[in-house]
C-alpha cells in the first residue's frame, strides 16, 4: 500500500488479498491486484471530492458590495464612477440572488449595501 493510506484502506487491501488467495485468483499477484483496486478506488474518491469543490466554488454567493475605494474597480476614474459601478454590481448580484436561490439574509445584505 502507498504511504498515506488509512487504516480502512489497509484492511480492505488485506481482505482482498485473502479473498483472492482463497478463491485461487491472480496466483502470485494477489498483492499487486489488491493494491491496484484499492488505489483505483482512492483516486476515484479524490476526483469526486475535487469535482464537488469545483461545483461549490461556482455556486458560492457573490461578495457583499461594501468597498468604497476606487482601486476596487480598475475602470473607475473617480469616486463617483466607482460608486456607480459598485451600485450596479450590487443591484445585479441582488437580482441574480432573488431569481435563483433567494437567500433572504444575503438579499438583506445587498439591500443594506445599496442604501448606503
Amino acid at each position: 500500500m502507498p504511504r498515506g493510506a488509512g487504516a480502512g484502506r489497509e484492511r480492505e487491501h488485506e481482505k482482498l488479498k485473502r479473498d483472492f488467495k482463497n478463491e485461487g485468483r491472480y496466483r502470485r499477484r494477489e498483492d499487486e491486484v489488491a493494491s491496484r483496486i484499492v488505489n483505483k478506488q482512492r483516486r476515484s474518491l479524490l476526483k469526486q471530492n475535487q469535482n464537488m469543490q469545483k461545483i461549490a466554488m461556482k455556486n458560492r454567493p457573490a461578495p457583499a458590495c461594501r468597498s468604497t475605494s476606487t482601486t476596487s474597480c480598475p475602470s473607475a476614474k473617480s469616486a463617483k464612477n466607482s460608486n456607480h459601478y459598485q451600485r450596479r454590481t450590487c443591484e445585479h448580484s441582488k437580482n441574480y440572488e432573488e431569481k435563483h436561490k433567494n437567500r433572504t439574509t444575503l438579499i438583506a445584505q445587498y439591500d443594506r449595501a445599496l442604501v448606503n
